[in-house]
Formats: C-alpha cells, sequence, structure tokens
C-alpha cells in the first residue's frame, strides 16, 4: 500500500510558486548551513514565504524527510530573510527530485515496535534551545514521527 497523497501536491506547489522548472536537487539542505534571526535581508512580502512553509507544513504528513528542516525555516514565519527564502527553495528543489517517491506501507506481521529519537543540543544560534526528533516503526513501516523545537535551553 502506497500514500501518494503528496505527490500531486508536489507539483502543484512548484506549479503555483513558479518552480516546476528548476533542476532537482539530492540534499534538500547542507550540513553546514545555520540559521539566524537577523542574517540576510528582510523580505519585503512575507506572504509567499509564509504560504510556501504552510503548504510545505502540509506536505509534513507523508514526506518525514524534510520534518526536521520545515520545523526550522517555520521558526522565522514573522521575520523571515532572503536567506531563509532561499533554504526554502532549496527544499522544494529536492522535493521536484523526489516527487515519484511515496511514503510505502507493507504488509509486514511483525508486532515489534522501534523507536529513534535525536537531538541537535543547543542548535538554535538565537535562543540556544534544541530541536529533538523521533520516528516510530512498526515492524518495518513508519508509522510516526516528528520534529520540534523545545522551549527549555540545552
Amino acid at each position: 500500500m502506497s500514500l501518494s497523497l503528496s505527490t500531486e501536491d508536489i507539483h502543484d506547489l512548484l506549479l503555483w510558486f513558479k518552480m516546476d522548472g528548476v533542476k532537482p536537487i539530492s540534499s534538500p539542505m547542507t550540513t553546514s548551513c545555520k540559521l539566524y534571526k537577523v542574517v540576510g535581508k528582510p523580505l519585503s512580502d512575507l506572504f509567499i514565504y509564509q504560504s510556501t512553509v504552510g503548504a510545505l507544513q502540509y506536505l509534513n504528513f507523508t514526506r518525514p524527510d524534510i520534518a526536521f528542516l520545515v520545523n526550522k525555516v517555520a521558526q522565522f514565519m514573522q521575520a523571515s530573510t532572503d536567506e531563509h527564502w532561499s533554504v526554502v527553495k532549496q527544499i522544494l528543489c529536492y522535493l521536484k527530485s523526489i516527487i515519484q517517491h511515496d511514503l510505502f506501507l507493507s504488509r509486514h506481521f511483525s508486532v515489534q515496535l522501534t523507536a529513534y529519537t535525536n537531538a541537535d543540543w543547543a542548535g538554535s544560534i538565537d535562543d540556544r534551545n534544541f530541536t529533538s526528533g523521533y520516528s516510530v516503526f512498526l515492524g518495518i513501516n513508519l508509522i510516526s514521527w516528528s520534529s520540534k523545537k523545545q522551549c527549555i535551553v540545552a
């Protein structure tokens, strides 16, 4: 069974923001990229940034591979800069490269529940809070995932 909720949605999103002709990339963000609150030139129109990130949050339901990044860019909804917008465009280019990939659930009779978790201790440069995430598998099927910025300092 395949969950293909987002294949058409990604295509529509790329068309809406006139990015359907972009070159696909294999990774949505470099590991050395750090996002700051006050770096870059402030965007004159926050609506495009906010609506794009909102659409990416919707895609999060079937795309666990972008959960961490969408959480990161959503932290700058009120004060977005051209640097933040550049990362959002990279996510869109990445989604173009995986547009045909779906979340696949296979018929597997194992009832073993396995969970993984991780955190980027003090990963937020601005407030030193950290982001944690988890993924839960039932047998070989991914059934739950999350990435969330915590409200405490690491």
